[in-house]
């Protein structure tokens, strides 16, 4: 099925690849970062057999600080930095 649905996609990957390597890491980035999943739900999930292969994605999370980067102006959130900067001379 991975196969078929990556050539009606025009998608291809080093044959060592084959694509199921690819989603399998998105996979368990996804269950950690939204399925809000651990170390110990990941393996649960059967995909890892182990803590250890299933910790490489505890970095996924983004720390409360990283999430502050979330709260700074862009042009389709709040005022562009344009905007800000012209106000501060006025």
């Amino acid at each position: 099925m991975l196969g078929e649905a990556m050539r009606r996609a025009s998608l291809s990957f080093l044959r060592r690849e084959g694509g199921f390597h690819i989603f399998c890491h998105t996979y368990g980035t996804w269950m950690t970062r939204y399925g809000k999943l651990d170390t110990e739900g990941l393996v649960r999930t059967k995909r890892w057999k182990n803590a250890e292969s299933a910790a490489r994605y505890a970095h996924t999370v983004a720390s409360s600080e990283a999430r502050r980067a979330d709260e700074l102006p862009t042009p389709t959130r709040g005022k562009s930095a344009e905007n800000t900067h012209s106000k501060k001379k006025a």
